[in-house]
């Protein structure tokens, strides 16, 4: 006999509007309609220190190891949701005199929108997607992540219609935090710690270092925190990088303006930002890498890989690969593969083992 419980979850999966999809050699489940469901959070996982959770609206919470090391605020799942425009990815798209800002809650005003959100069953990669049918257009990103690299998001912009199309977009992360600051102090003093933050762009390699210029001390004493977060840009070498949020809104006016190469006292911003033709049915793309906790040497390796970028990506995308293998092996190790008549079922097996072994 079927419990009101058990009929109420039957009836949710029948309703559901999900599939199953492979992309580039992973499979995803797929959330169909995402802009018909209240906003929700999903947490992605690596076989290494990684730890990401995410609002279905794109705000996160991430970082390695512990919230001391954060890269984007810990937060309550509330605060996180509530943080969608100023923390995490952000991207704005101006088509003539438009302007559509992806998976926010103005698009779904201005424009008639499809969203989707794909997670690969073993829950290391997330995809947001956003068909924007005014303008023809589909905007999606990508999360991984590396061990050795960090944090990956892969941005791509399709036209979807039949004549090119003149864009002007600014994108990317916002709101990341500087090595050095704990998780409580981060909450409690958070506008005191801006105070002490720097952010150095080395334009030519497109590498942001933000750091602490000394950390929080009570004392009359010299006391350096010694290690920094790090961005870098692939894909799209000829885009401007903004590094204050300020100039954000200067460059969508004047995509000629320059801006700074150096700020103090502001909460860390990397953006992309340039103007371009995309032609019917072709494709941009373009990603950005970043960590924290990164050494004075690590930064100066990182610096010296910058001059072939070609070869660095290669190696970032070698380094994701094999994280995904590493944590599938924990899967098979731990009995989580498993075949039957529906997916679905499959799924939900090899995600319990999947928490399972994170829990022990």
């Amino acid at each position: 006999m079927t419990t009101q419980t058990e009929s109420h979850k039957i009836k949710s999966q029948a309703n559901m509007d999900y599939n199953f999809q492979d992309i580039e050699g992973e499979r995803f489940i797929c959330i169909n309609a995402l802009e018909a469901i209240p906003t929700f959070f999903v947490s992605m996982i690596s076989a290494q220190d990684h730890w990401f959770f995410t609002a279905t609206n794109g705000a996160l919470s991430a970082g390695r190891g512990s919230p001391d090391h954060a890269l984007f605020p810990y937060y309550t799942v509330d605060k996180i949701i509530n943080n969608s425009n100023c923390t995490g990815p952000q991207t704005i798209i101006k088509v003539a005199d438009k302007i559509w800002e992806p998976f926010k809650s103005s698009s779904e005003r201005i424009f008639s929108i499809s969203r989707k959100i794909y997670k690969s069953i073993n829950g290391d990669t997330l995809i947001f997607e956003e068909i924007n049918k005014d303008l023809n257009l589909t905007f999606s990103y990508t999360w991984s992540t590396s061990e050795k690299y960090g944090f990956i998001r892969r941005a791509k912009l399709v036209n979807l219609g039949s004549e090119n199309v003149a864009i002007t977009i600014v994108d990317g992360l916002s709101d990341f935090l500087a090595s050095g600051v704990d998780d409580r102090t981060h909450l409690a003093y958070s506008c005191l710690t801006d105070a002490y933050k720097v952010s150095e762009l080395e334009s030519a390699k497109q590498m942001l270092v933000h750091r602490m210029v000394a950390s929080l001390v009570d004392e009359a004493i010299p006391l350096e925190c010694l290690k920094a977060s790090v961005l870098w840009s692939y894909g799209w070498e000829d885009s401007s990088i903004l590094i204050q949020q300020a100039d954000v809104e200067e460059f969508l006016q004047n995509p000629g303006f320059e801006s700074t190469q150096f700020s103090r006292g502001l909460r860390g911003c990397f953006y992309n930002a340039g103007s371009f033709q995309l032609g019917t049915k072709e494709t941009k793309s373009w990603s950005i890498v970043a960590d924290i906790d990164k050494t004075q040497s690590e930064v100066a390796a990182l610096a010296i890989a910058l001059e072939n970028k070609d070869a660095l990506w290669e190696s970032v995308t070698q380094d994701i690969a094999e994280g995904r293998n590493a944590l599938e092996e924990l899967i098979q190790a731990s009995d989580g593969l498993q075949v039957c008549s529906e997916e679905i079922v499959s799924t939900y097996h090899r995600a319990n083992v999947l928490f399972n072994i994170m829990r022990g």
